[in-house]
């Protein structure tokens, strides 16, 4: 192997450097040793890495030969400028997914259908409970009735016997107030009024449907195509390497031994 320190800047008098490893000789069998542990400094103790690996079925080690440094440093250059590209499209994809500018959002789009579909509820069910209100108004006292006819009061022993016979009077209003308070009580829980737009002409209506579905229809095209260009960027990641003159010296997987155990056990 060859190991080179490549110069990445330079800032005042201190320079940063980053080093490359090259193969310039393979061997007839690659073997690669994963360290799984790490010594956690905070915690004082070592932990073990679970994060998952995968190996391929086969892997071409052109992109670590010295004499393609060259090429494959153009490709990393690419990788990098590709990456920052990706990132620049999440975070303008994040803005549609979370909306908002105060702690609680959500994607627009929603958003502009929930405006819509408040837009198309209709005020009906407001004059309803109003109706409902006035119906429901105590019925007048049946002593202003043509019919009621006026009562005499029998010798009174005390209060109470004229008290008592007040409320015997009464009687038949409570009940009707009553039945027209839990009538109003059913038909109110059946049908609670939707939150609706107080007025609004069919024009205005008109107008704001027309807005809100094309602005949807917009940003739901503008997330597409976020979405798009993330895949279609991130393919170009993933295939940047498969060229010909990359592809010529093949390991295949022969191999793989796994070992259980914890990160102070189980190695031996």
């Amino acid at each position: 192997m060859l190991e080179r320190d490549l110069e990445l800047s330079r800032t005042g008098q201190a320079v940063q450097y980053r080093q490359e490893r090259w193969f310039t000789k393979l061997p007839p069998v690659l073997t690669f040793e994963l360290s799984r542990f790490e010594y956690n400094q905070s915690l004082g103790q070592p932990e073990k890495i679970h994060n998952k690996l995968e190996f391929s079925e086969i892997i071409y080690m052109d992109r670590y030969l010295y004499r393609n440094k060259e090429l494959i440093r153009k490709k990393r250059r690419d990788v990098k400028k590709l990456n920052r590209h990706i990132d620049y499209l999440h975070q303008k994809l994040e803005r549609y997914l979370k909306y908002g500018s105060g702690p609680n959002r959500c994607p627009l789009p929603d958003m502009l259908r929930y405006v819509l579909e408040f837009a198309h509820t209709k005020s009906a069910t407001r004059s309803h409970a109003v109706g409902l209100t006035q119906n429901a108004e105590t019925p007048a006292d049946d002593s202003t009735s043509p019919d009621s006819q006026p009562q005499e009061n029998g010798p009174l022993t005390n209060g109470h016997s004229e008290h008592l016979a007040i409320n015997e009077s009464h009687l038949p209003v409570l009940e009707r107030e009553s039945s027209s308070i839990q009538c109003f009580d059913e038909l109110f829980m059946e049908s609670i009024e939707v939150p609706a737009p107080h007025s609004a002409s069919k024009e205005e209506l008109r107008s704001v449907e027309l807005c809100l579905q094309r602005w949807r229809a917009e940003v739901e095209q503008d997330i597409e195509d976020l979405k798009v260009s993330i895949a279609n960027l991130t393919a170009v990641i993933d295939d940047i390497y498969n060229e010909p003159e990359l592809m010529q010296v093949p390991y295949r997987l022969h191999a793989v031994l796994v070992h259980e155990g914890q990160a102070n056990v189980g190695h031996y």
